[in-house]
């Protein structure tokens, strides 16, 4: 389980830097201008992030609960598993996935 949360952690440190890239304008740098764009208020910036929230929160509110449910049924095969082969560990910690998926799900 370690292994594969290191390997998601490595490849989303790939993956990261290259979406949070920023665009640069070099035909504005060769005129003289700022490569920010500046012409926009304060309110107009706010309104945008407001609206940009507003749609990623559609996105979210149905991924995570897919991935409590995904956990949870990760962890009821593994408790399945570990019932039928007596292994304690492999109960120990299906056990507590059960439990504390719900919880954290709740909490949230």
């Amino acid at each position: 389980m370690r292994k594969k949360i290191m390997l998601l952690l490595i490849v989303f440190s790939f993956i990261s830097p290259f979406s949070s890239m920023a665009m640069v304008d070099l035909d504005r740098i060769e005129m003289g201008k700022t490569m920010f764009q500046g012409e926009e208020s304060l309110g107009d910036a706010a309104n945008n992030l407001a609206m940009t929230i507003d749609e990623n929160t559609y996105i979210w509110a149905n991924i995570i609960p897919a991935i409590f449910t995904a956990l949870f049924i990760y962890f009821l095969i593994r408790l399945a598993y570990a019932l039928i082969t007596k292994v304690g560990t492999t109960l120990k910690s299906a056990t507590w996935g059960l439990i504390t998926i719900p919880l954290i799900f709740f909490l949230e």
